[in-house]
């Protein structure tokens, strides 16, 4: 579903599906890379937004990647 609303550039509802699915299975690795595609998407398209990086950080943290996170 997040593919789907990322595709259609809702990236809104992309994030909400992403962050539902996470809560519903945090170790399937293909939803956490599709959640940091989405937010590296996002930051490169309003990099200005704060929002927008700490959902990427927060993407990283799923990923255990803190280095990258921080």
């Amino acid at each position: 579903l997040g593919q789907a609303y990322q595709a259609k550039k809702d990236f809104p509802q992309a994030a909400n599906a992403y962050n539902q699915a996470i809560t519903l299975n945090r170790t399937d690795k293909e939803t956490l890379e599709a959640n940091k595609a989405l937010w590296i998407d996002t930051v490169s398209k309003d990099p200005t937004n704060p929002l927008n990086h700490v959902g990427l950080g927060q993407a990283y943290m799923y990923l255990g990647d803190f280095d990258q996170a921080q």
